[in-house]
């Protein structure tokens, strides 16, 4: 059986706060997710977010769009909490409304450690029991 790969990327905001750069994170185990998270500038995200309205993100997606997959965006909201959005998706259902099996949640004002939680998450449990736990 494959493994699902799952994928890393981040953005920030350029210096004059007109567009966002983003830079595809190739990485492979959850520890490495983790040590890539510690390493986003959640400083500077947050001071774009103060000074320009926008801010960049850390965002993580495990499977396909097309298929089972689990997706988070991770944004600075103040100085050491972020927002988190975990959107997993088991079963799109009949033509895609009647029956799916899907969950979407937002965390708002968390801690970067609970983020990193959900981070390892993502890596250690199916889209099933990230679905279960979450929900």
């Amino acid at each position: 059986m494959q493994e699902n790969i799952v994928q890393i990327s981040s953005s920030q905001v350029n210096e004059d706060g007109q567009d966002l750069t983003h830079t595809p994170l190739q990485v492979v185990s959850d520890k490495e997710a983790l040590v890539a998270y510690d390493a986003y500038d959640w400083a500077r995200d947050l001071a774009s977010l103060n000074t320009f309205g926008m801010s960049g993100g850390f965002y993580i997606r495990k499977g396909e769009l097309s298929a089972k997959y689990a997706e988070s965006n991770i944004m600075s909201e103040e100085e050491n909490k972020v927002s988190l959005s975990l959107d997993v998706l088991i079963d799109k259902g009949f033509l895609g409304l009647f029956g799916g099996k899907k969950l979407s949640r937002s965390f708002d004002d968390i801690s970067h450690a609970e983020a990193k939680n959900i981070i390892r998450d993502i890596y250690e449990l199916s889209e099933d029991q990230l679905v279960d736990k979450y929900n």
